[in-house]
């Protein structure tokens, strides 16, 4: 077992990466974990294959989950603006999100960031700018068009580059 009575180091990166794989969908919980802890992490566990050699390595034990960097600052609960999905933050559906607050702790005085994702949100998810309507559109109408559009949801991980080719297409 891994310090603080964690899983195994291998089934904590399968795991999590299996969970980073789910796709957005309608009303579903994403919870949002600082970049800097999460790299940390992926070298804790031997996330990527050039960090196996750092696997179990003390040195670059995480800790607690720090979200203090997506916070402004004296603020433990508002969101600083303009944050980038990847860059400044990771999202993780409910299980991944329980599954490492269970390994890791959550620092002391923080409470989990948890957005619900809707379809529009997926398009505007950089900046979590919840029910804002696209186009002066109604939320429903939002829906729909994008549906008729033939729109899928994609995995948090793809979507900020799928959506800048699909603007870029359209130029």
């Amino acid at each position: 077992m891994a310090e603080g009575g964690a899983a195994d180091l291998d089934i904590q990166r399968s795991d999590i990466a299996t969970l980073l794989k789910t796709s957005l969908r309608k009303g579903d919980t994403w919870y949002l974990v600082d970049s800097r802890w999460f790299k940390q992490w992926k070298k804790y566990v031997g996330f990527d294959s050039w960090d196996k050699y750092q696997m179990g390595d003390q040195n670059v034990y995480p800790g607690p989950i720090d979200n203090s960097g997506l916070l402004k600052d004296g603020d433990a609960q508002s969101l600083k603006e303009h944050l980038i999905d990847e860059l400044d933050y990771i999202l993780l559906p409910t299980e991944g999100w329980n599954k490492l607050v269970s390994w890791y702790t959550l620092m002391e005085g923080q409470e989990p960031i948890a957005r619900k994702e809707y379809l529009k949100d997926y398009l505007l998810h950089a900046s979590f700018y919840s029910r804002c309507s696209l186009q002066g559109n109604s939320h429903d109408e939002d829906l729909k068009s994008l549906s008729a559009a033939g729109e899928a949801l994609r995995p948090a991980n793809n979507h900020m580059s799928e959506l800048g080719s699909r603007f870029k297409q359209r130029d």
